[in-house]
């Protein structure tokens, strides 16, 4: 059941890794052109009981842009994903990254977010936590100056007992950058 819901969940015409078995992915955004904006839209699948790795970069090799990326990963039981995400926009960029991650009992989930910011630059991340001793652990570094403005959210959304999520965000500013950081929390009745 799970494996049919998390096929249907995705929209058909994304791009979609599906890790059956042990492996390193790599996904690079690159905006390369002025003036333009560009949606991308992917998912990620990782099977019962693999362990993996996501390599995920966005990269502004133009000036002003439009970036708009949604990732909806899905990890089945007991299986692991890393996701490490390296976000280098252009100065006048605007970017939005979105990951939405549904675990299955037993599931690992670790993130690291490493940015640079943007004019504006949003990297969102929703989790769909089960308990049934599920893990999750959120990490992000910013590193900004002049007026560059990085923004790390986070909702993660307990709906059962026996899981884990932890936390740590941190960041350097300088001149009339700008670093914000949200972490939300939900417990579902019945999940505490």
């Amino acid at each position: 059941m799970a494996a049919l819901a998390a096929d249907k969940a995705i929209e058909p015409r994304a791009s979609i890794i599906t890790f059956a078995g042990d492996d390193v992915a790599s996904v690079r955004f690159v905006s390369a052109t002025d003036g333009t904006s560009h949606h991308a839209r992917f998912g990620v699948v990782v099977e019962a009981g693999v362990s993996a790795v996501l390599l995920e970069s966005h990269e502004g090799q133009g000036d002003r842009y439009l970036a708009n990326t949604l990732i909806e990963i899905f990890l089945k039981d007991g299986a692991k994903l890393e996701r490490i995400v390296l976000a280098d926009d252009a100065a006048e960029a605007f970017a939005v990254t979105t990951a939405v991650v549904n675990l299955a009992p037993g599931a690992v989930f670790n993130q690291t977010v490493l940015t640079t910011g943007a004019r504006r630059q949003r990297i969102e991340t929703r989790i769909n936590h089960p308990g049934a001793h599920a893990n999750v652990r959120l990490d992000g570094v910013y590193v900004l100056d002049a007026q560059r403005h990085a923004d790390q959210t986070t909702v993660v959304t307990h709906g059962g007992v026996d899981g884990i999520t932890s936390q740590l965000t941190k960041g350097v500013v300088d001149d009339q950058a700008r670093g914000v950081f949200q972490g939300r929390i939900v417990v579902q009745p019945g999940a505490d």
